[in-house]
């Protein structure tokens, strides 16, 4: 007997199935399980606004307070603000 067949019905688990190129109709136990856990992974991603995004990733290791305080400063320095 063969390896029994899971359906994705919820709605996100099915966009999750596709986009991991499952097909949602038949799934594996495994499959279902890369699913949830792929769902679980993008809940605890925090959405960062994609400029931040780049200037963290230019900047890696300092937090996004930490990249604009150094830039004030630059700009201070420069006498380009304040």
């Amino acid at each position: 007997m063969g390896e029994k067949v899971y359906r994705a019905t919820n709605p996100e688990h099915r966009k999750i199935a596709i986009s991991l190129g499952f097909d949602p109709e038949r799934l594996t136990a495994t499959q279902a399980r890369s699913i949830k856990a792929e769902q679980e992974r993008r809940r605890s991603t925090v959405k960062m606004d994609p400029i931040d995004e780049m200037i963290r990733r230019g900047f890696p290791g300092r937090s996004t307070a930490e990249i604009n305080a150094g830039f004030q400063g630059w700009l201070r320095g420069r006498g380009l603000k304040g």
